[in-house]
C-alpha cells in the first residue's frame, strides 16, 4: 500500500505560525511562511525548520519567485492560508477595491490568482463580515468567484473545538473547481453530549492547572507536578523542560489590584481608590479555574487590556500559560522579548481550531 500524499500549505501573513501549526499536525506539510515581523521570525523559523520563510512586505514579494523557489506549479499548492490585515477597507461608502489601504489584502489575492491553490482560508476578527453592510465579505466573495473558486465565511468559537478559550475569529474558505466549502462542525460544548459526541469545554483548570506557580520576575523552567487531565497531557506530551514560563514585573498599584481580586472578578469590583481613570470592562480581570479564557489578544502583557491575572496566583499569566490557552503545545517555543512573545501568542489562530478546519478540509474537500 503506497504512503497517504501529504497535501501542501503556504501560509502568508503567518506570524508565530499558529495556522500552520495546526495544518502541520493535521498531516499538511507546510512549505513556506511569509511574513513582515522580524520578531516572530526566528519563532517560526525554528518551530518549522523545514519551511523556507519569506521576511518583509509582501507587496515587494512577487508570487512568481516563491512558486519557482518552492518548486511548485499553478494548481498544485493544496492550501494556500493566512489572517491579512483588512483595516483598509472603509466602513463607509462602497467598497473599493483599488484603495491603497486594501493594498495587503491584494496582495494575498494576488497570491490565490497566480498559485491557483486548491482551497484557501482567510482568518480574520468577526467585525469584518459586517464592515460596510456587508460590503467586504460580498467583496471577497466576488473576488474568489471572479479567480474561479466558491467561498463561504462563518464566524467560529475556539472553545467549541477544544481550546480552552472563548475567542470568535472570522472565517473565508474557498474551494476550487466549484465545490461546495462547508466546515467543520463542533467537537466541544458547555455539557458533554455522547449522542451528538461532543466532549465538555476544557476549563481553565484543565489548560494550566499543572504548570509550576510562580512568584513576580521568576522564570521556572522545570516541571513540578504529573499532567493530570487529559487536555495538560496533550500539551506536555513528552517535554522534559519547561520554556516561557516566568512572571513579570507589576507596579504596586497593579499589585494591590490583583490581591483584591477573586476568581472571576474584574476592574468594576475594585474599590474607588484602586479604580483606574478609564478602562475596558474585561481590564484587571482574574481568570476563573472553572471557566473558559476571554480573548487572549496581543495585549496579553497589560492587565489593564484584559483578563489576564492567574485563577489563584497574586501575578498575571505567563507567556506559557497564555500559549496553553491558545492550544500552543509546551515543544512549541517563542523567542524574541517577552513583550513580543505575548504579541505572537496573542496574534494566533489557536492550533487545535486550525487543526479542525484542516482535518475538515483534507477528508471533506479536497
Amino acid at each position: 500500500m503506497s504512503e497517504e500524499k501529504k497535501l501542501l500549505a503556504l501560509d502568508l501573513f503567518c506570524g508565530a505560525g499558529g495556522l500552520s501549526y495546526g495544518f502541520q499536525q493535521a498531516g499538511y506539510t507546510i512549505i513556506a511562511g511569509l511574513d513582515n515581523n522580524i520578531f516572530a521570525q526566528a519563532t517560526y523559523t525554528t518551530n518549522f525548520p523545514k519551511a523556507k520563510f519569506y521576511p518583509g512586505d509582501i507587496r515587494k514579494i512577487k508570487p512568481e519567485t516563491v512558486m519557482a523557489e518552492l518548486g511548485i506549479k499553478p494548481g498544485e499548492l493544496d492550501c494556500l492560508i493566512g489572517g491579512p490585515p483588512c483595516q483598509g477597507f472603509s466602513v463607509k461608502g462602497n467598497m473599493d477595491l483599488t484603495d491603497e489601504r486594501n493594498l495587503l489584502f491584494k496582495n494575498f489575492m494576488r497570491f490565490v490568482f497566480i498559485l491557483k491553490p486548491k482551497a484557501v482560508l482567510i482568518e480574520n476578527v468577526p467585525p469584518i463580515l459586517t464592515l460596510g453592510e456587508e460590503r467586504f465579505q460580498k467583496g471577497i466573495r466576488h473576488l474568489f468567484r471572479r479567480y474561479g473558486y466558491r467561498a463561504r465565511f462563518k464566524t467560529l468559537m475556539a472553545g467549541e473545538y477544544g481550546v480552552p478559550q472563548k475567542r470568535k475569529r472570522a472565517f473565508f474558505l474557498a474551494l476550487s473547481d466549484h465545490k461546495e466549502p462547508t466546515f467543520p462542525s463542533p467537537t466541544h460544548a458547555m455539557r458533554a453530549n455522547k449522542k451528538k459526541s461532543l466532549s465538555r469545554f476544557v476549563k481553565i483548570r484543565e489548560a494550566i492547572g499543572d504548570l509550576p506557580p510562580l512568584r513576580i520576575e521568576q522564570q521556572v523552567d522545570t516541571y513540578t507536578k504529573e499532567p493530570r487531565s487529559e487536555y495538560q497531557k496533550l500539551m506536555r506530551g513528552d517535554q522534559d523542560r519547561l520554556y516561557n514560563h516566568d512572571a513579570k514585573i507589576e507596579s504596586e498599584t497593579n499589585l494591590e489590584r490583583i490581591r483584591y481580586l477573586k476568581q472571576g472578578q474584574g476592574i468594576k469590583d475594585l474599590p474607588s481608590y484602586l479604580q483606574p481613570k478609564s478602562g475596558y470592562s474585561q481590564a484587571y480581570g482574574r481568570l476563573s479555574n472553572k471557566g473558559l479564557a476571554t480573548t487572549i489578544t496581543a495585549n496579553m502583557h497589560n492587565l489593564g487590556s484584559g483578563r489576564y491575572i492567574h485563577p489563584t496566583q497574586n501575578r498575571a499569566i505567563s507567556v506559557r500559560e497564555g500559549a496553553r490557552l491558545q492550544s500552543f503545545d509546551d515543544k512549541f517555543i517563542f523567542y524574541s522579548s517577552r513583550y513580543s512573545q505575548c504579541h505572537q501568542v496573542g496574534n494566533a489562530v489557536p492550533p487545535l481550531l486550525a487543526k479542525a478546519i484542516a482535518t475538515h478540509i483534507k477528508n471533506n474537500l479536497l
